[in-house]
């Protein structure tokens, strides 16, 4: 199964949906009628298999209809199709195609799986300092696996200069949205800083903790 955030919560939407056979038609006509959030959902259904036959093709072909209306969340999930090879044959330069078509809309997920193909050399020539401004892109957004690993591209000096203030701020972070490994980089990049460098980072962090509250 493809992993998407976000696409949990719709999954359940559309297995209550599939559930009772009246709803689901109902949900198909609207997608007939180029409803893109129905488009989205019955392509879920069709991954998911609920309510009706498992077919990754079928999803593909409804993502699809939803990610031509500029759906971000269906762009994510054909780049997801084409790095599985799920629907679709496997191509990750294609899914990096339709990654930048949803991070553009600024789709944390998105942006988090382009600075990973970028900083592994996936479906694209290594490119450390575009997988940074991926990246920071995505940790902006909260999402705590960007911040962890904008944090440890810091600490490694790994797309941009060595600055453990940096790393030491995005690894907090990290750490506060619910990241496991940050409290260990944490203990370690500590370890190379003054207390007056610990001081600053956990500043920067208050402070943009203050600024990101909803």
């Amino acid at each position: 199964m493809l992993f998407v955030a976000g696409v949990i919560a719709l999954g359940c939407v559309s297995h209550a949906l599939a559930a009772e056979t009246p709803k689901l038609a109902k949900l198909r006509a609207s997608a007939n009628k180029g409803d893109a959030t129905a488009e989205l959902a019955l392509g879920t259904i069709y991954h998911m298999g609920n309510g009706v036959k498992q077919n990754d093709t079928k999803a593909v072909e409804w993502w699809r209809k939803a990610a031509d209306q500029n759906n971000a969340l269906a762009q994510f999930l054909i780049g997801e199709a084409y790095r599985e090879g799920k629907g679709v044959a496997k191509d990750e330069a294609k899914a990096i195609i339709w990654w930048r078509k949803s991070a553009a809309q600024g789709n944390a997920d998105a942006e988090n799986n382009l600075a990973y193909a970028y900083h592994n050399g996936v479906g694209a020539p290594k490119n450390n300092s575009e997988a940074v401004k991926w990246w920071r892109k995505a940790a902006e957004q909260g999402d705590m696996d960007a911040q962890f690993s904008l944090g440890a591209a810091y600490y490694n000096g790994d797309g941009l200069r060595k600055d453990n203030i940096a790393a030491h701020m995005w690894f907090k972070l990290a750490l506060a949205h619910g990241h496991k490994s940050a409290a260990q980089l944490l203990d370690e990049v500590e370890k190379a800083m003054t207390q007056e460098q610990i001081d600053r980072a956990d500043y920067l962090a208050g402070q943009w903790i203050k600024q990101h509250k909803s």
